[in-house]
């Protein structure tokens, strides 16, 4: 079992005063005695700061060399559940309740632009690997697809179920898949919208969807604590993983041959993709792990979720560090 060499748990006590200043009238809301559920926390492109999101309706950002926080942004004015970075680390995406995608220049300063509202609450984002295409799923019947070069609606995909939980590009950029809470996966070519085919396996909600860095395999995993694999070409299943003691929320490659698992039981798992066996179980969240991100600069993975926490696991260092809330400096 694995045992972190290091923890250093930090407390929430620090007010809105002593950071950058805040945007938007969602700054009004902020209880500072409260730390925030984490429904999703991304590191951008170059590896140099991460942003967090959750049910405070804030978006913060820390920089990974030194974890300083940098940035509180407000322009939400409910519980955010996605954020995504543009491939070339230009732009930041955020959605959530509020039923708004908010897109965040890089260096931040200047409000955010939006798009057109949606009529449903907004659960995932998904840029393509070009960064051409930002794809928006949630609690509707469709998964939208914008143009980033000028925020146009480029066209709209029949969803696989009225609740769209995950989104996911092939890593060539050809493929979108999209899931929810229907266990069914579909598969269309990006460029064109085209389906491709639906992939069935899974008989209850899929919560996460990710490829493969080689591009080969697509996982997937959700409330029936199972991890299943496709082939990324035919759509056949092959060997999943074992079953799972909870339903999974999340799921992060950390290399071709690693992925990370993690849910409702407040643990991180590394499984070896070559035997399918568990490699290490990463111990120390108390709530629902919701989120993974993966840091192949430092190649590091980072967790979060419902207990207001987020844990940065450097995997070859085996050392971890972890933040309460946001809202001060990660050691």
């Amino acid at each position: 079992m694995y045992k972190p060499l290091l923890a250093t748990t930090l407390a929430l006590i620090v007010s809105a005063a002593a950071t950058q200043p805040v945007r938007g009238d969602a700054a009004d809301m902020e209880d500072p005695d409260k730390a925030p559920v984490i429904s999703a926390a991304v590191v951008d492109p170059g590896g140099k700061i991460m942003a967090t999101v959750g049910d405070d309706h804030l978006v913060r950002i820390h920089s990974i060399a030194d974890g300083k926080l940098l940035h509180k942004l407000a322009s939400h004015t409910d519980w955010i559940h996605a954020a995504a970075f543009q491939p070339d680390g230009k732009v930041l995406a955020t959605a959530g309740d509020d039923r708004r995608v908010l897109l965040w220049s890089i260096p931040f300063g200047e409000e955010p632009q939006a798009l057109p509202q949606h009529p449903q609450v907004i659960h995932t984002l998904a840029y393509s690997p070009d960064g051409k295409l930002l794809a928006c799923g949630g609690f509707e019947k469709k998964v939208r697809i914008y143009n980033t070069t000028d925020g146009s609606l480029r066209y709209e995909l029949k969803a696989p179920g009225r609740d769209v939980c995950a989104l996911a590009f092939s890593p060539d950029g050809k493929r979108l898949a999209a899931a929810g809470s229907k266990g069914i996966i579909r598969v269309w070519f990006a460029e064109t919208g085209k389906g491709i085919h639906d992939l069935w396996g899974h008989k209850r909600k899929v919560s996460s969807l990710a490829y493969s860095p080689d591009g080969k395999l697509l996982a997937s995993g959700g409330k029936e604590r199972l991890v299943r694999f496709w082939d990324a070409q035919t759509g056949k299943p092959v060997q999943g993983l074992p079953e799972l003691k909870q339903p999974i929320l999340t799921l992060a490659w950390c290399g071709p041959d690693l992925l990370a698992t993690a849910g409702c039981g407040n643990a991180v798992q590394l499984w070896n993709i070559s035997d399918r066996s568990r490699k290490e179980l990463l111990e120390g969240h108390t709530g629902s792990v919701a989120t993974l991100t993966f840091n192949a600069k430092n190649n590091s993975l980072t967790s979060a979720g419902y207990d207001t926490t987020v844990r940065t696991w450097p995997l070859e260092t085996r050392q971890e560090t972890v933040s309460r809330g946001q809202d001060e400096t990660i050691k």
